[in-house]
């Protein structure tokens, strides 16, 4: 009985969601009980923000959800406990977020060739900061120190290695810039306003 009440606290306590922790992932059913649980255990998790089941969120108290986020099914968020505020994922409000999105803040380093790459360690934490609006397509995989900024869209399987500018779309591996999103287009042009242009 002690044992059981020592895992249910574990799984409560714990800097981590996902289906390894079964109680906290049962959680994530109700939308109610997730939200709770989010805002229990993230950094910040506003008005909005959900993570649905089958999500994997690691030291969770260096993750923030903006308003109306939501980390949906196969999304694996690896932050990094660090004492200078580095390794940080913050996704600001209204970012979209496909499914079997990863975002990592640190890498392995592998710089010895006659050491074993589990025993090299990690290189510093570096944060990750998805601005405003911008949409991460499902399966991209976000790489430390990177910022996507604001209304940017990140296509589908992309790996991005490096910052993505405002209002840009970016896809590949490694991802490249390949149009601008624009506004106030003649009200005759066949694209509405906002739409994206080559």
């Amino acid at each position: 009985m002690l044992r059981s009440f020592r895992k249910i606290r574990f799984w409560l306590q714990a800097e981590r969601i996902g289906p390894d922790m079964p109680l906290t992932h049962l959680l994530l059913f109700s939308k109610r009980a997730g939200h709770w649980l989010a805002r229990k255990k993230l950094k910040v998790c506003e008005a909005g923000a959900e993570i649905r089941p089958h999500a994997y969120l690691v030291e969770t108290k260096h993750i923030s959800l903006g308003k109306n986020v939501v980390v949906r099914p196969g999304c694996k968020l690896f932050a990094v406990a660090d004492s200078q505020g580095r390794g940080q994922i913050i996704l600001d409000e209204n970012v979209l977020v496909g499914s079997d999105v990863h975002i990592y803040v640190s890498n392995h380093t592998f710089g010895d060739p006659d050491q074993d790459i589990i025993y090299q360690g990690h290189d510093t934490p570096s944060s990750v900061h998805i601005k405003r609006g911008a949409w991460i397509g499902a399966g991209a995989i976000i790489l430390p120190g990177v910022t996507v900024g604001r209304n940017a869209v990140v296509g589908a399987g992309s790996v991005v290695t490096r910052d993505v500018a405002d209002n840009s779309v970016v896809v590949g591996s490694p991802a490249r810039e390949v149009r601008r999103c624009t506004s106030g287009r003649d009200p005759s042009a066949s694209n509405p306003p906002g739409a994206i242009s080559a």
